[in-house]
Order: structure tokens, then sequence, then C-alpha cells
């Protein structure tokens, strides 16, 4: 997937539409187009080079929920930031699900949108903390009684064979898990920062898995994840007690 070099602005707000403007030419990306709405936006024909969609939400979270959901069947090389007033983490979550790959408060400061930009142009996602915390929660009960077994428990013959990662590659797997940057997983696991980075590429190559916020849902719900039932049984824990 290419890197997106031009930008498109969805907010009915003109003001907003304009700082936003402003902002974008910081991260020097040209805006091609500024609409009201993604439905608007979906008819205007754009190559197939991706692009930076900046999606502000108003009061229109609904129609802009299902938007999206449409968007995103069009184009899915886009990199789509959402900028919105709620801090409802279920709000969040409906989004990142829905095809966002960030959520951010609109009174958010320039400074940090542009960092926010730069983490999504790279193929990251900025995802609240919180909202993480339901996107997580949500799939662990989605699975199956069944799947919930002990982490002693012995895997059946017929389970498929999993990614082969590393003892590193699993403890910085579980570091991705709990949302950590690499500031800090370096200092959980005991290694140089860069080498956090060489391992969370080699995970996302080897679990076939775009971003961060992919793989910590993987290690959490995939049967052939070395951490998923460690994972559920501590949140199972965590939830009776």
């Amino acid at each position: 997937m290419g890197r997106a070099c031009t930008a498109v602005i969805v907010e009915r707000r003109q003001l907003l539409r304009d700082a936003l403007a402003q902002v974008v030419a910081r991260a020097q990306l040209e805006v091609v187009a500024s609409v009201d709405s993604l439905h608007e936006l979906q008819l205007v024909d754009f190559s197939e080079t991706p692009l930076l969609v900046l999606l502000g939400l108003g009061r229109q979270r609904e129609s802009a929920l299902q938007d999206l959901r449409d968007y995103r069947g069009q184009r899915s090389s886009d990199r789509i930031v959402v900028l919105s007033d709620a801090e409802n983490s279920e709000v969040a979550g409906r989004f990142i699900r829905s095809g966002a790959d960030a959520y951010l408060d609109e009174l958010i400061s320039p400074e940090r949108l542009l960092e926010a930009l730069n983490v999504v142009l790279m193929g990251g996602s900025v995802v609240p903390t919180a909202a993480m915390a339901c996107i997580l929660d949500e799939k662990s009960r989605s699975i199956p009684h069944a799947k919930r077994a002990s982490a002693d428990a012995v895997a059946p013959p017929t389970m498929k064979k999993g990614p082969q990662l590393s003892a590193r590659e699993i403890a910085v797997l579980g570091c991705l898990v709990d949302g950590s940057p690499n500031k800090v997983i370096a200092r959980e696991v005991e290694m140089a920062e860069a080498t956090v980075k060489v391992h969370v590429k080699a995970i996302l190559r080897k679990i076939r898995v775009k971003n961060r916020t992919q793989a910590a849902i993987w290690a959490l719900s995939d049967e052939r994840s070395p951490l998923a039932r460690n994972v559920q049984a501590t949140m199972l824990e965590d939830g009776e007690s």
C-alpha cells in the first residue's frame, strides 16, 4: 500500500475545514477536496492513489458511521482519521471497527494532530485506550465458551498451526495487547527501542495484519495465537473480581 500524498476534508463546518486545511498543509499534503459528507465524497472520481481522509463528525455520528462503512467498501486503501467531540469509548470503538484508522478529539492541538497524522500515514492506528479495551473485551465475549480454556489446556490435534513467533516476539505481542508504545515495551522486555520496532514489523508480517491494533485483536481472539488463552483467562479473572 502506497503512502497517501493527498488529502480530503469531510466537515460541515467551514471554519473547522479551513483550520484542518492549514494543519494538513504542514504535513506536506495537498488538499484535493473539501466536502460536507462522506456520501458526497463518494460521488467524486479520484484516482487509485491512496487518500488521507479527515472526517469531522459534529452531530452526524450515525449517518457518518454508515457512510464510513460504504466508503470503506469502495476505497479500502485510504487512511481515515475521525475527529469527534464525543469521548465515548463505545462510539470510538464502533468507528474503529467500521474502518477508521484513528479516532481523535476535535479539540486536539495542531501539534498532536500532526503526530497522529504521521502515525496513520505510516500505516499505524491511533485508538483511545478506553476504546481499545472495549474492542478487546467485545472480542473476548464473542469467543465460544469452549475456547476459553485455561492456559495449561491441551490443544486439540486438529488445531491449525499458528505463525512461528520467537519468545521475544511473543513478549512484544503481549505488550501490544496492553497498548504499550515502543518506549514502554523496550523497558518491559529489556531491549533497545529500535529492536522493538524490528520485532513489531516482524510480528505484523508473520500474522498478516496491517497495524498494532489488529495485532492486539489477533493476539486475543485467534485460536492460533500463543497468547489467546492466557489473555482470555486473565480477562475472565478480572471480570470476576
